[in-house]
């Protein structure tokens, strides 16, 4: 895919299971970025953790299929056979929302490339905003990455579709999902 006007980013490459970033020369004035995957799957099942990393475009039917031989199953339910990174980018709920809450319950760590070309690999719990309104971390790149917290306050309530999540002392990883891929491309979950 080439995008026009966003020069210096980086585009996920995938080989096999690994990732690399390619920067794109900003002189070339386009993107080149491909979110394809031949055949997303399971990077790794964690099951006594409960916990699974995939490729966004993974199938959550798929995903359910292979968590039920560990005995698991991915909670939210949104009623299609979404991939796992739009899931992500939608903060996708269903039918067990009541219950178990949206996707961003249920998400402990995301891979992302940022606008400026800084890839974010970010864990639950390892990066919260500052009391000053903002998040501080070091890409894979190793160059510092700094976000601005958005300054609204949006209502608790189960599910959420109406702009970026903001909440004092909030985690990194609750700022990109939901944020329709605005914020980052996301390339692991």
């Amino acid at each position: 895919v080439l995008v026009g006007g966003l020069p210096g980013m980086a585009a996920p490459l995938w080989f096999g299971d690994k990732q690399g970033v390619r920067r794109v020369d900003p002189q070339a004035n386009r993107v080149d970025l491909s979110v394809a995957f031949d055949n997303p799957v399971a990077l790794a099942i964690h099951a006594a953790d409960f916990q699974v990393t995939v490729q966004p475009g993974m199938l959550y039917k798929d995903m359910n299929k292979t968590l039920a031989r560990h005995g698991l199953f991915f909670a939210p339910d949104p009623g299609a056979n979404a991939s796992i990174g739009g899931m992500v980018a939608n903060n996708a709920a269903g039918i067990r929302t009541v219950k178990y809450g949206a996707t961003r319950a249920w998400v402990r760590g995301l891979t992302v490339v940022l606008a400026d070309g800084g890839v974010l690999d970010v864990a639950r719990g390892e990066v919260t905003a500052s009391p000053s309104g903002h998040f501080e971390s070091v890409g894979l790149d190793g160059i510092p990455q700094r976000v601005e917290v958005p300054s609204y306050r949006l209502p608790a309530v189960r599910k959420l579709a109406a702009g970026y999540c903001a909440a004092p002392a909030m985690d990194l990883v609750d700022l990109f999902i939901g944020a329709e891929g605005t914020l980052g491309v996301v390339t692991r979950v």
